[in-house]
């Protein structure tokens, strides 16, 4: 037996069979697809491009407007949009975990926001008056050049208003560790600061000064030997009482120190002078220790030995001194001696002239040198 046949009913009068339905659809939509475009490009003489969408747009290819392209990709996390009519574009990864956003123009980067905030510029310099720049982070300016007026105020021992960079010394400033400045001139008695080079120039420590003087006469007929120098008496004769006191002079060490590392000197001035006889015999002077002994030789007299002259200092030497002379020698300088009590002594060899006379006057100096 045959299966049955299933029969199709007849469209009821006035309505079109299903697939001419769905051809209808298709054209309609195809009819709306024109008009929307139409209605585009009627508008485009007014600039209003305008399009909603209910769901994602694809789109293979490029949306021209006006010449000027607009690309829209989603490719590698980026969404980029460029406008092809000037070569400027932006892209953005913001949408992707890690992502930044840039710009280029015309086909170069000159602007990034990374993912942590982070701002980078390549362009060649800030253009505009920056009023809402204020809150960089000055430790980022690693090149160029800061204005003055961005300068803050200094508040230590050099200082300044903000804004300039004219600055200054507060007053009592302690300075610590080795601070050094230019050496000063000699003699310069202005409130510059003296460094230690100008101290050891202008102070006195290298200069002589003179700790004793004694002076003598010496006259006809007396006989070569070693004298010392009185106060302005007749020179005495060592081992000798005397009537006239010797100039003692006391000396410690303790009392010429050390300065800046140079060590104390002393030396031996002497000036000669001869009346209208010459004395013949030669005439040195130098530094002697004295002592007494144990009995002073009689009343009203004073004995006073002379012990071996200090090395260095028998350097004042007048050879043969001529009539109406005034003679000035000096010694070289010599290490301080012992401490011990010194005097001036003069060693002659020959008898003085008959009716010569000599005046002497020595001078004990010291410095450091």
């Amino acid at each position: 037996m045959a299966p049955p046949v299933q029969l199709t009913p007849a469209p009821s009068p006035g309505t079109l069979p299903p697939h001419h339905n769905m051809k209808i659809k298709y054209i309609l939509a195809l009819l709306f697809l024109v008009f929307c475009c139409l209605s585009c490009k009627a508008a485009s003489g007014l600039g209003l491009y305008k399009a909603f969408l209910q769901s994602d747009l694809n789109m293979n290819g490029h949306a021209l407007t006006n010449g000027t392209r607009i690309s829209l990709y989603n490719g590698s996390g980026q969404v980029i949009i460029n406008m092809w009519g000037n070569e400027s574009s932006f892209r953005s990864n913001a949408i992707t975990s890690g992502g930044d956003v840039r710009i280029w123009i015309n086909g170069t980067e000159r602007f990034r926001v990374t993912d942590n905030g982070e701002v980078i510029a390549t362009g060649l310099g800030f253009v505009g008056a920056g009023v809402g720049i204020t809150t960089f982070n000055a430790d980022n300016i690693t090149t160029g050049t800061l204005a003055g007026g961005r300068f803050p105020a200094l508040t230590g021992d050099v200082t300044n208003a903000a804004g300039s960079l004219v600055t200054g010394i507060k007053a009592a400033v302690a300075l610590s560790g080795a601070p050094t400045t230019t050496t000063a001139s000699a003699g310069d008695s202005s409130t510059k600061i003296a460094t230690t080079a100008y101290v050891v120039g202008a102070a006195s420590y290298g200069s002589y000064k003179t700790i004793a003087q004694a002076s003598a006469s010496h006259t006809a007929a007396v006989v070569a030997g070693t004298y010392f120098l009185a106060n302005g008496n007749v020179a005495g004769v060592t081992g000798t009482g005397t009537l006239y006191p010797p100039v003692l002079i006391h000396i410690v060490g303790a009392d010429y120190p050390t300065v800046n590392g140079v060590a104390p000197k002393l030396r031996i001035r002497v000036v000669l002078a001869v009346n209208d006889v010459a004395p013949t015999g030669n005439f040195t002077f130098g530094l002697y220790p004295v002592t007494r002994p144990g009995t002073s030789g009689g009343t009203g007299l004073d004995i006073y030995t002379m012990g071996t002259v200090v090395s260095g200092s028998n350097g004042a030497t007048f050879t043969t001194p001529a009539a109406d002379s005034l003679g000035t020698a000096v010694s070289a300088d010599f290490a301080l001696p012992a401490d011990g009590v010194y005097v001036i002594g003069v060693v002659t060899t020959a008898t003085v002239a008959a009716s010569s006379h000599l005046h002497m006057q020595a001078l004990l100096q010291y410095h450091n040198n």
